[in-house]
């Protein structure tokens, strides 16, 4: 092929998540969800998040952005990247079909509606977590929609991933694994699913490179401070970030992440 009339990666990326986006609007939201503005950011701790009407055009129109940290893709699963993007995509329903609890709050409304589409909230990561608040992890029901999605998606010969950031960073998240399978502790084998299938869903993004090309993170330095932010009346701390703390004005959580505005709703 004539290298100029190569896509570029760029438009491979991004045609890649906007596939999945549409696949997933189509089979859990009715095809309901308007289109987003789909972005990539390095927002420190957090896999994704959700910023309602963030972008403008010159028409006058207005969209949503629904935002995607490649830093951790690498070294989570393909399953896991795939339900980083669905936990935005029920908060873009909630704003446009229901009521969002305030900023980074993840509300009963938001809790039913994954639990339809098939994905647990936990704000541990694990099963008996609290299915409400400001820091919310999730993982998919053994028999829910969101799991029978993503084996569609994957059998899918159209749907490809063919990009990953080479300087991973391990995630928040639990990475699922064929032998492994916390959430509901149950066997991957105990499940129809052809096991290239299986295979491609549960591998590390980094596999699409091979392990050689990933990059290791650099080792955290002790004394590198992380800023907090109060949820309430966006007053700044800054400390350890397994620090615990609590706004003495609005007595509500600080969240260890870059600072919250009015146009931005952080959501991991």
């Amino acid at each position: 092929m004539d290298p100029l009339k190569k896509e570029s990666p760029t438009t491979q990326f991004y045609d890649d998540i906007q596939f999945a986006f549409k696949h997933f609007n189509k089979i859990l939201f009715d095809d309901s969800l308007p289109q987003v503005m789909l972005t990539l950011q390095r927002q420190k701790q957090v896999m994704g998040y959700f910023s309602p009407e963030r972008w403008g055009s010159a028409d006058g129109d207005k969209c949503h952005e629904i935002a995607i940290n490649p830093s951790y893709i690498a070294r989570s699963s393909v399953i896991e990247y795939m339900q980083t993007l669905v936990h935005e995509m029920t908060h873009l329903w909630q704003r446009c079909f229901g009521s969002p609890g305030r900023t980074c709050y993840h509300n009963k409304e938001w809790a039913r509606k994954m639990i339809s589409i098939g994905l647990m909230p936990t704000d541990t990561g694990k099963t008996g977590g609290k299915v409400t608040g400001d820091h919310m992890n999730d993982y998919p029901v053994k028999d829910g929609k969101f799991l029978k999605s993503c084996i569609r998606l994957i059998e899918d010969e159209k749907f490809a991933l063919k990009w990953v950031d080479r300087f991973a960073k391990y995630s928040t998240y639990h990475v699922l694994s064929r032998d492994n399978y916390t959430a509901e502790n149950f066997e991957w084998s105990e499940l129809e699913i052809d096991y290239n299938t299986l295979d491609a869903l549960t591998s590390p993004m980094s596999e699409i490179l091979g392990e050689a090309e990933i990059v290791e993170p650099l080792p955290v330095q002790n004394n590198v401070k992380t800023k907090f932010v109060c949820n309430g009346c966006a007053a700044n701390a800054w400390g350890k970030a397994s620090l615990n703390l609590i706004c003495g004005d609005c007595d509500l959580p600080m969240a260890g992440i870059s600072p919250v505005n009015e146009f931005k709703t952080i959501i991991k």
